[in-house]
């Protein structure tokens, strides 16, 4: 027997008003069992197996090029158009939230006094990934013969590495703190050849 859209919409209504009281109590909406400190809804036992249960889900709709949250097509690997801009706008509050409040914005360790946005632990990560990732972008953009700062070409016979834009910018930003032409000429290549060696030893290693 089906049940009836009124009922359903009851149904729905006593569990909101349900999850809304046990987590102002500080319970698991699942059991008795009191949130976990790296959940906001559940213990540490349901958030593990919900974690596990999304993430299988998750995978399914990627290989098959769907939204991880409805059947449409996905744009970015993840969402559709709808959820991409819904979820934007949610990781952004958070994050002012979380910031707010003095706190990492992936964990609830507060913010490290080397940072300004992540605890200690999360500011060296994001810090190397971040590092390897502009690494491998320049290498690719050079090897296309583009700027490693934009993607126009390179400024032949004058720099190796920017377009006419960057490479003027760079040695305007050099004549600062170096005065003669031939330090800065010299510091440009030294930097380059350092930034070329250990790049070079960064992808025989991989």
């Amino acid at each position: 027997m089906k049940v009836s859209s009124d009922r359903r919409k009851k149904q729905a209504e006593y569990q909101r008003k349900k999850c809304i009281k046990r987590k102002k109590m500080g319970l698991c909406l699942n059991c008795p069992e009191p949130i976990w400190k790296e959940s906001t809804r559940y213990c540490e036992k349901h958030a593990i197996k919900n974690r596990e249960r999304d993430l299988k889900h998750r995978i399914k709709q990627k290989k098959m090029g769907l939204c991880i949250r409805c059947s449409e097509p996905s744009i970015n690997k993840n969402f559709c158009e709808k959820h991409a801009i819904e979820s934007t706008e949610r990781n952004q509050k958070i994050r002012l939230k979380r910031k707010k409040m003095g706190l990492c914005l992936n964990c609830p360790e507060p913010i490290w006094k080397g940072s300004t946005s992540y605890c200690e632990k999360h500011a060296i990560l994001v810090s190397e990934y971040g590092k390897k990732y502009n690494q491998i972008r320049r290498l690719k953009r050079k090897k296309m013969g583009l700027c490693i700062r934009c993607l126009e070409s390179i400024w032949k016979d004058v720099s190796t590495i920017y377009c006419k834009k960057h490479t003027i910018k760079s040695r305007e930003y050099l004549k600062k703190y170096i005065r003669n032409e031939f330090d800065i000429r010299r510091f440009i290549d030294e930097t380059h050849r350092t930034w070329a060696s250990k790049n070079s030893l960064s992808l025989k290693k991989n």
